[in-house]
């Protein structure tokens, strides 16, 4: 996978930062990221086939139709409802197109649709014209056209195998994850990188325009490595990010894990010698710049103590009153997008406030994150709690919004960290004590109206908490369900009871998410919905 998303034509450029950002070489990794995906497709077909061969019934001439329709007679033994426009030789017409385009071969896909034209209407001339276009992209007229028909008759057509055909060479309604047919994570990066547009003229609306850098931000934010199971499947969630060019992430995260550091730090120095790894730069090297200052920041602005107090430095040799210039340059800080050295600033001034929103930012997005030793979120973690052990001692208060906010989200770091580390009661404590979600029904209306009120920092990671806390539901059901028969001592009226308020508390989670005023990233509620169907 490496060796494929590095074999790219580099431009000439003067670092490596305008070498990836460059549309380019951009358009290459994702055309080298969906060969990739395709040939791994195309093997795991040729490896089901051969393992099945009594049942896979392969024959004809050799090439990837004969593949795909043998491949169909193990995927898909019996009729599916829905599907439509009829048969090739006794497989879905559409079924056999896509899986010929999951293993990248056009041509096998071209000629299931002469062999279907009749049934297709347009379709084999806006195809033609996909196949031979350069980087498979459809002149703007012919794409107005697809779409228009997409909305007007497939949106909510009941063959799946057509509407993401449709998605696909039309790159419309990127809002639908097709997961009917896109059921695993390599189908659904596949699926999304053939929808990416790199057109920056595109009159295209919203709904039918997916960035590079938008899908990026919803796996690595959006998503994130909670989604991905990563204690499960490390070389997943490294996979996903290394297909989506997101090398320095994706090594960082291989680099946390003791037994996988060493496969990162040979990444790097692949990425390094192709001179595609981005070195400090930009923030990162701003970042860098005030660590190696800050010996120097401690001689001339003074140091903050343990116990709060601080220790003068040479500006207070010139001033007593040095509150506005470290105000100052942790302003200029602040500006560059230094959160964390600016937040250290703020505290050495005294700026509680200031202090607190900037510790909001920062703790924000690694709320759900698991804990690692020496990770980012370790670091963070370690530093708010110091900040809120002293402050309380101290007696120090700040504006009412931004002090809760801080506090919530250093009581739903511990409740990660608990259900991360499998401790599922001690989490369910922590989120029913946080009144945060509603776990029974006659709560959910005041929940809705509490979180109206709640910040950014907080409803950023309201999927996340609805995930964790309706999994936890289901592993105490499923551990109820599996306990042993009723006894003198649990009579089956407890168990019955129990089982009841296990439903409704789900119930409860599923009636909130539809009702509060924000829209949960990701298929959150397709998941939630399908926990608690499990439960019934």
């Amino acid at each position: 996978m490496v060796k494929q998303m590095t074999d790219v034509l580099l431009v000439p450029a003067s670092d490596a930062l305008k070498i990836r950002t460059s549309m380019e070489v951009q358009m290459e990794f994702v055309r080298q990221a969906l060969q990739y995906l395709e040939q791994s497709y195309k093997n795991y077909t040729l490896m089901t086939v051969f393992g099945n061969l009594h049942q896979a019934q392969l024959g004809g001439v050799p090439g990837t139709y004969q593949l795909v329709r043998s491949f169909l007679n193990i995927k898909l033994p019996v009729s599916v409802p829905g599907l439509q426009d009829g048969e090739v030789e006794g497989h879905p017409v559409w079924a056999i197109i896509y899986y010929c385009m999951r293993c990248g071969d056009l041509m096998a896909a071209m000629q299931v649709v002469n062999l279907a034209q009749h049934q297709l209407g347009d379709f084999k001339t806006w195809f033609q014209e996909y196949m031979h276009s350069k980087d498979k992209r459809l002149s703007p007229a012919t794409e107005n056209k697809v779409r228009l028909h997409y909305r007007r008759a497939l949106r909510n057509n009941t063959d799946p195998y057509k509407r993401t055909v449709y998605c696909i060479i039309g790159r419309c309604d990127i809002a639908d994850n097709h997961s009917e047919v896109a059921d695993k994570t390599e189908d659904y990066l596949w699926l999304k990188l053939n929808q990416v547009c790199f057109d920056e003229t595109s009159s295209s609306a919203p709904q039918d325009r997916l960035t590079l850098s938008q899908f990026q931000k919803q796996l690595l934010e959006d998503y994130g490595e909670s989604h991905f199971a990563v204690n499960q499947q490390p070389f997943l969630y490294f996979q996903v990010l290394f297909l989506t060019a997101q090398f320095e992430a994706a090594i960082a995260f291989l680099f946390r894990t003791e037994r996988l550091r060493c496969h990162a730090v040979h990444v790097a120095l692949v990425l390094f010698e192709l001179k595609l790894l981005l070195k400090s730069s930009g923030q990162s090297a701003q970042l860098c710049k005030f660590s190696r200052s800050a010996i120097m920041f401690d001689m001339i602005l003074g140091k903050l103590e343990n116990d709060g107090s601080r220790k003068p430095g040479v500006i207070d040799k010139f001033t007593k009153d040095t509150k506005p210039i470290i105000n100052k340059v942790a302003s200029v800080a602040e500006s560059k997008g230094l959160f964390e050295e600016a937040a250290k600033l703020y505290d050495l001034a005294k700026n509680a406030d200031k202090v607190l929103e900037l510790m909001n930012k920062l703790l924000s997005p690694i709320v759900s994150q698991v804990s690692a030793p020496q990770s980012n979120k370790e670091r963070l973690k370690n530093m708010a709690h110091a900040i809120a052990e002293r402050y309380k001692a101290q007696g120090i208060s700040t504006k009412k919004p931004v002090d809760s906010t801080f506090y919530l989200l250093l009581d739903l770091i511990t409740f990660f960290d608990e259900y991360h580390a499998g401790h599922i009661d001690r989490a369910f404590d922590i989120i029913e004590q946080l009144k945060l979600v509603p776990l029974s029904q006659e709560y959910v209306e005041e929940r809705v109206t509490a979180f109206r009120h709640f910040s950014d920092e907080i409803r950023h990671n309201l999927s996340e908490v609805l995930l964790a806390t309706m999994n936890i539901l289901f592993t105490q059901y499923k551990r109820l369900k599996c306990a042993s028969p009723a006894t003198p001592a649990r009579p089956a009226r407890v168990i019955e009871d129990r089982d009841s308020q296990l439903r409704s508390q789900a119930r409860a989670l599923i009636t909130f998410a539809g009702m509060i005023p924000y829209r949960t990233s990701g298929d959150t509620n397709a998941r939630l919905v399908q926990m608690e169907v499990l439960m019934n």
